[in-house]
Order: structure tokens, then sequence, then C-alpha cells
């Protein structure tokens, strides 16, 4: 049986988006956080073009994850796993990274506050289904090549606009998969916030 998600906005806490622990391909949908629509959690897909990262996510992804806090809503589209050489910068390429494919994960970020906020792709951290935390790669995803208004650096949001994020997961162990990804949000009146999406 589906649960509910839960929000936690008070300053200093924790927002999270809490799914049936058996959610996920073929399983029981969960409802994302903030939302009444029931919704499958998103899914790991391989991708190797730009055309199924720009506009509309492709359905494969899953539905999306949706966790607010008092400040932003902020959506977790989707884990695509990509060919690294199609969307990462050339000059940054060799001999290990040809042909290899790592999972990413793609935000689209709401400013629902009065003031601008920083989406920082530092900030963001991947769990393993080896329970061990991971972080985004050192070489740079080329937003160009992802489409119009897509960010892979520290991007600013004034109020009532978004910003579409994604952020490349550093090369895993084999048989490892992302299960979580918790964003931490600075803020300059409140304690740092943490969204929480859970993908297994």
């Amino acid at each position: 049986m589906p649960l509910d998600d839960t929000q936690d906005s008070t300053p200093g806490h924790s927002s999270r988006s809490t799914r049936h622990p058996e959610a996920g391909r073929g399983r029981p949908p969960a409802r994302a956080s903030g939302g009444s629509t029931p919704q499958s959690a998103p899914q790991e897909t391989a991708v190797d073009s730009a055309d199924r990262l720009t506009g509309r996510v492709d359905a494969a992804f899953g539905q999306p994850t949706t966790v607010s806090t008092d400040a932003l809503s902020a959506t977790l589209l989707g884990v695509p796993r990509i060919a690294v050489d199609a969307f990462v910068y050339r000059h940054q390429l060799d001999s290990q990274t040809d042909g290899e494919i790592r999972p990413s994960a793609l935000f689209d970020v709401e400013n629902t506050s009065s003031r601008p906020i920083r989406w920082d792709p530092n900030r963001t951290s991947f769990i393993g289904s080896d329970g061990y935390t991971y972080r985004g790669a050192h070489i740079t995803l080329d937003p160009s090549r992802l489409g119009p208004g897509c960010h892979t650096r520290s991007v600013e949001i004034q109020p009532g606009c978004r910003a579409r994020v994604m952020t490349l997961v550093e090369r895993l162990p084999e048989g490892v998969e992302v299960a979580r990804i918790v964003h931490s949000v600075s803020s300059r009146r409140h304690a740092d916030q943490r969204l929480t999406f859970e993908l297994q």
C-alpha cells in the first residue's frame, strides 16, 4: 500500500519524500511530497542523446517526485544513465571515460520565496544501494549538449522563477545503483535544509 509523503519545512530540519519501500520498477506507486496524484518513483534510464533531455522528460524516467520547503519546490524529474562522452566537455574525456555510462540527477527547481536562492550541485550527495555516500563527478557536463535552460553548475534562481539542473554522479562501484539523493540548501536566515529523494 502506498504511503503518504511527509514534509518538514521547519528551519534546520530535513524535508523528504517518503515512498513505499517497494515502489519502483513494476512496484506499487508512491505519492510525491506536496501532491495528491499517485506517482511511480523516478528510475534509472539509459540516455545517449540530448533530444531525450529537452522539453518534457521521457516517460521512461518514471513520474517526478517533488519535495518542498518554505523557500523552494524541487522536483527530481529522473535519474537518467547517460553516455559520458555524449554530454561531458570533450577536453575532459580520456580512455577511462570512453563509452562509459553513469547515472545523473535531473532536477526542476522553483523559488517560492521572496528572495533569490542558489542551487549548488556541489551540495548534492548520492547514497548508493551499498549504503555508501557518493558525490558529483569531477568531470563537467556541457550545458550546450543538454538543451536550452539546463544548468550544470551553481545557479541563482530569482523569486517566482525556475531552473533545470543536471548533476553527473561520480563513478560508482560495479553493481551499485543510486538509492537516495540528498541536497542541502543553504539559507541566510535559517539553518541549512536537506531535501531527500528516495529511489529504492
